[in-house]
């Protein structure tokens, strides 16, 4: 046995420097968790939502099966991985936070709010953003406006620290639009374009802000029109203060207004006479 050891001991110091150099920068170059998992986000991107640290790519589907999970094999790689960690060192809010992301990748809104709660608790001055995205996560898929509405909550908390983060912009921005708050949507999709112009994840909150600034100027165009039709019949219907009765005809209910005409029939007879007269 210890002959065995000195020859693999022998073995490896007689090896060529390149070779070991090789092995040493193969241990340095092992992927780390958040890279996998960027890795299968990319692959497969199944979320409108955007995710700290995860390059762009078009979503393949906007709402999948519960049946078909998530599946790539980074992810399982990266999963594997934080949980190794989690055992062996000290939960950091950042891993607790990257676990979080994994939960919602699989659809597992529950565990994925719960774990984000942990992190935001851990360090509660720099987990805003991911507890955010846990409840815009499930508030999408579930449609509970609750939780849109506590997702605009820890995004405008993670936007008052850092006025100038285009995840906190691009997810608040989708939390409003559900909401049907489409001003504050224009508002921080213009916001984003400000500080991303170029991007694949610009392209996606511009098509959005088109869309939502079609919506608000249709509304306008309604509200015009109802606008001018109001106008126009106070033009052209005849002033209330000269139907006959209109003075005695206020408030007063039952027995008070018994003897005088009630305004529609005020109305009618004198509109009657008016056009009996020309």
């Amino acid at each position: 046995m210890k002959k065995h050891c000195r020859a693999t001991h022998s073995s490896i110091l007689f090896l060529p420097p390149a070779l070991l150099v090789s092995l040493s920068c193969s241990r340095l170059a092992e992927p780390r968790p958040d890279q996998l998992f960027a890795s299968a986000f990319k692959l497969q991107r199944n979320l409108e939502l955007r995710l700290p640290g995860v390059p762009y790519a078009r979503v393949v589907s906007a709402r999948r099966e519960v049946s078909r999970p998530f599946a790539a094999p980074e992810l399982a790689e990266a999963e594997a991985m934080v949980l190794r960690r989690l055992n062996s060192e000290s939960s950091s809010p950042s891993l607790i936070a990257l676990r979080a992301r994994l939960h919602i990748l699989r659809y597992q809104w529950d565990s994925a709010l719960d774990t984000a709660r942990l992190a935001y608790e851990l360090e509660p001055g720099g987990r805003e953003l991911d507890l955010g995205i846990a409840y815009l996560a499930r508030g999408l898929a579930q449609r509970r406006p609750r939780d849109l509405e506590l997702a605009v909550e820890h995004f405008s908390e993670s936007l008052f620290r850092n006025p100038g983060d285009p995840i906190g912009l691009f997810n608040r921005a989708i939390a409003f639009e559900k909401l049907f708050l489409f001003h504050r949507a224009e508002a921080d999709s213009q916001a984003y374009l400000k500080l991303d112009a170029s991007s694949g994840w610009a392209e996606e909150v511009r098509e959005r802000l088109r869309g939502i600034q079609q919506l608000l100027a249709g509304r306008r165009s309604r509200l015009e029109w109802f606008s001018g039709q109001k106008r126009r019949i106070c033009k052209i219907a005849p002033p209330l203060r000269r139907f006959p009765g209109f003075r005695n005809y206020g408030l007063a209910s039952g027995s008070q207004r018994s003897g005088f005409p009630t305004l529609v029939e005020s109305a009618t007879s004198s509109w009657n006479t008016r056009t009996a007269a020309i």
